[in-house]
């Protein structure tokens, strides 16, 4: 799914190792790895369809922070993403995150 993205997987525990990533890639937001990186200041990517399973009230301050991915289910339950959004956001400069989902919800 992500294979044009990352140039390795790292299966140590999340906490230790997310100093080395770049950037986090998110397909679910209940994971506790989700709370570590919306604290960190490198860029996380989420897709749109996630969302839907968040209460209404924190959309804002995920967008805020959070490059969401343009993205829908299938039929047969497959994520089809625009892979090209993606390569665009990573390949911009990153500003600083927002910090309201930080200020308001942790």
């Amino acid at each position: 799914l992500y294979t044009d993205f990352f140039d390795e997987i790292i299966s140590d525990r999340f906490e230790t190792v997310l100093d080395q990533a770049d950037a986090f890639i998110f397909s679910d937001l209940g994971t506790t790895t989700f709370g570590y990186a919306i604290a960190t200041k490198k860029p996380i990517f989420i897709f749109e369809t996630l969302l839907e399973y968040v209460s209404e009230e924190l959309h804002e301050a995920i967008r805020g922070r959070c490059h969401v991915i343009p993205s829908s289910i299938s039929q047969d339950s497959r994520l089809i993403f625009d892979k090209e959004a993606i390569s665009r956001l990573l390949e911009e400069r990153q500003h600083e995150p927002d910090t309201k989902f930080i200020e308001n919800f942790m």
